[in-house]
């Protein structure tokens, strides 16, 4: 058969020091020099959001959704399949995983598929929102997030106060109008 020379592929399923976690870098877990050190390719499963971290070091992320946490705009659910003889690979997107979507405009449900959404709404288009979303066929289920919006701001004018009228109206209120008051509150005028 000639001799093959064997490859070392691990799957992992841990933390891994040095890479990024958003805005922190993971301090725990196999350092990355290690794994290369002691393997051909290292895929790993542990981190929902895939990656490739080195060219020996992939991170696959999940192979389907697993809460309202996700948004499955960003991240994407893959399979992999894996050429053994020459250790590559290619990266396929799971067509049976159930996606977590969070969605700020009904429109966006055309780009979604086996779909849990989450979509916050005006509280007056609630039944048009939860009608497009039963009669989608992508979609699996959803949470309807209701929220008020203000239709009109007050302008400027009517939200400032005049604070020295408010004083004289206080002052006449409780103290009374007699000449001493009077001729004191014509000192604020000027």
């Amino acid at each position: 058969f000639g001799s093959k020379t064997c490859k070392r592929i691990i799957f992992s399923h841990n933390d891994i020091a040095g890479i990024s976690l958003g805005k922190f870098i993971s301090k725990l877990g196999f350092s990355i020099d290690d794994i290369e050190s002691n393997c051909d390719l290292f895929i790993n499963g542990h981190l929902h959001n895939g990656a490739k971290i080195t060219d020996k070091v992939i991170n696959l992320g999940n192979l389907t959704g697993q809460n309202f946490s996700e948004d499955a705009f960003m991240y994407k659910h893959n399979i992999m399949i894996l050429d053994t003889d020459n250790l590559t690979y290619e990266l396929r997107e799971n067509p049976y995983a159930i996606n977590f979507y969070k969605l700020s405009n009904i429109h966006d449900i055309d780009r979604t598929k086996n779909a849990i959404i989450t979509i916050k709404v005006n509280g007056d288009d609630v039944d048009f929102i939860k009608n497009k979303l039963k009669n989608n066929n992508n979609v699996v289920t959803y949470k309807i997030v209701m929220q008020h919006v203000v239709e009109e701001a007050r302008s400027i004018a009517e939200l400032s106060v005049d604070h020295l009228e408010e004083f004289k109206k206080f002052v006449l209120k409780e103290i009374g109008n007699s000449p001493l008051v009077l001729e004191e509150l014509s000192i604020i005028n000027g």
